[in-house]
């Protein structure tokens, strides 16, 4: 009888040399633009307590985690796990966890702020689909631990700033400019602010956002009913968002000028200002760094808003 061919698991890659040196070409290119604008390199373990992804996520988190079982204790001990639906640990799905309990751990004696960047596999067990597999690798740049109090709006632009710096100069390492690469940035709080102001009553916010974040995948219709379904008036959304979006590319190109709906004018009155100064701040620092035509303001970003 011929032996059983045992292929690789699904949602993985095998990697053979010249596969090796593209991705070594993309993670040196990562390391070389952070370490370029001030990021010290950082590691963590690949898995962690299942406990410190949940505190984050919360329970729902657990059916896409690849969790641990060491296989001690045998049969009664594995039902156990699987009736709680928990185990000791699991493989990271992603770094801000453990980047959070790593900064708790030395606050104290650390820096304020941390610019640390690190690089590695991670892991989702998700149905696999393009661009999505089960293990991949990650880039992360962060700024943490910003001083409390002392800490200015001018430092808190100057650090975002630097995060997309990095990102940009990675692209340039790579050898790519404007013509290819487009920085799109939104703002999350007067995104909230609308989103908030078109919802009925009895909204699901969480559905809300998941939708308008995969709305270029899911097309007009099927987002619409989605959208709909979760509690979201699309028309007067996207009425909204559309004024907002021209006010707040000139912001990123220029003074503020005209005017807002009236249906979002009490809501954003109290921040007009700041939000105002904080567009014309990072739009200020990319073009002192020499990437004014790499970015524009995108009001259709939401991903994070629920986080």
């Amino acid at each position: 009888m011929a032996s059983k061919k045992i292929k690789p698991p699904k949602g993985t890659r095998d990697l053979y040399p010249t596969d090796v040196l593209r991705q070594r070409y993309i993670t040196n290119a990562w390391r070389d633009a952070s370490i370029r604008c001030g990021f010290d390199e950082i590691a963590g373990p690949t898995f962690e307590s299942t406990d410190l992804y949940a505190v984050k996520s919360g329970d729902g988190i657990l059916g896409e985690l690849f969790q641990a079982f060491s296989g001690k204790g045998g049969q009664e001990t594995l039902d156990k796990l699987v009736e709680k639906g928990k185990a000791d640990f699991a493989l990271r799905p992603e770094f801000t966890p453990t980047l959070a309990r790593m900064y708790a751990a030395k606050s104290k004696e650390l820096p304020k702020p941390c610019k640390w960047f690190t690089a590695g596999p991670y892991f989702r067990a998700e149905r696999p689909q393009r661009g999505r597999l089960r293990e991949f690798l990650q880039w992360n740049v962060d700024v943490i631990g910003l001083p409390g109090e002392d800490a200015t709006p001018d430092m808190k632009f100057r650090m975002d700033s630097e995060v997309i710096e990095c990102c940009l100069r990675m692209f340039e390492i790579m050898g790519m400019g404007s013509d290819s690469v487009s920085l799109h940035i939104n703002n999350r709080e007067i995104v909230d602010r609308i989103i908030k102001s078109s919802i009925k009553p009895d909204a699901n916010i969480e559905a809300v956002y998941a939708a308008l974040d995969k709305r270029q995948k899911f097309g007009p219709d099927a987002f619409e009913i989605l959208a709909e379904e979760a509690g979201l008036d699309v028309s007067n959304f996207d009425r909204q968002l559309k004024l907002v979006e021209g006010q707040m590319k000139l912001e990123f190109r220029g003074p503020l000028m005209g005017a807002v709906s009236n249906s979002v004018e009490e809501s954003l009155e109290s921040t007009k200002s700041k939000l105002t100064y904080q567009n014309a701040m990072i739009a200020r620092l990319l073009r002192k760094l020499g990437f004014s035509d790499w970015y524009q303001y995108d009001a259709s970003i939401v991903r994070g808003l629920a986080y």
